[in-house]
């Protein structure tokens, strides 16, 4: 009766070894979708925040012989409208990129798009900065997950970030997803950007972790100078 026994305890040990293996399968499923869902809808309010601000860019080209004083303090509103979010969603994205293994076809789409989003409001800002003299300063931010100094540019990219607000726009490019694309490699011909981390501050490259005192020193003379420009505008 004993020896009978085993065979069943065996079984019984199989089958809740596997019921543990698909519950563990099933949840990690679960779990990436909802990341995947996650950036989904970031990319998609990215997309609706876009749009506004090529509608704005072409009201702004329709008032522009009208002299319109107001068209340019309304294009800084909706652009801090709707890039404010884009630095404080960097952690989270990276997050997820990191832990991501299933769906990888997916995760791959949806983060390349993420950063086609941010060169094209890059793109839009560097337009309105030039059309309306704001003073606003703009980062490209290169880095890949093989970097291992990267983290530290982020850190202090952040830090900034937090004292100057929306007056600093800071765009990543996750270069584990966009070394493939066309626009990321033009870019970084235009700009010789040949390892990372690389930041572009309004044109200029720097190579290398940018610490505290340099880039503050970097962000207080391009401030100084918008301003300058604004104040002979202003006469």
């Amino acid at each position: 009766m004993k020896r009978s026994s085993y065979p069943k305890r065996y079984l019984l040990s199989a089958f809740i070894t596997l019921l543990i293996f698909f519950l563990g399968i099933s949840l990690g499923i679960i779990i990436d979708n909802m990341r995947v869902s996650y950036v989904e809808n970031l990319n998609a309010q990215q997309e609706i925040n876009f749009e506004d601000l090529q509608l704005q860019s072409s009201y702004i080209n329709t008032l522009k012989s009208e002299n319109s004083s107001d068209v340019c303090s309304a294009y800084q509103a909706v652009i801090e409208r709707a890039v404010g979010d884009l630095s404080d969603s960097l952690a989270e994205v990276e997050d997820y990129s990191q832990n991501n293994r299933i769906n990888k076809e997916d995760y791959d789409r949806i983060q390349k798009k993420y950063i086609l989003d941010n060169i094209r409001y890059w793109f839009l800002v560097k337009t309105a900065k030039k059309q309306c003299r704001l003073n606003t300063t703009t980062i490209l931010y290169f880095y890949d997950s093989k970097c291992t100094i990267c983290p530290n540019q982020g850190v202090i990219l952040s830090y900034f970030k937090k004292i100057y607000g929306n007056n600093l726009l800071v765009f990543p490019i996750n270069m584990d997803y966009g070394k493939d694309l066309s626009i990321v490699k033009a870019i970084k011909n235009q700009f010789n950007v040949t390892s990372y981390p690389s930041i572009i501050v309004n044109g200029v490259t720097y190579k290398g972790v940018v610490g505290k005192e340099e880039l503050a020193g970097i962000l207080k003379k391009d401030f100084q100078e918008a301003n300058s420009l604004n104040s002979k505008d202003e006469k």
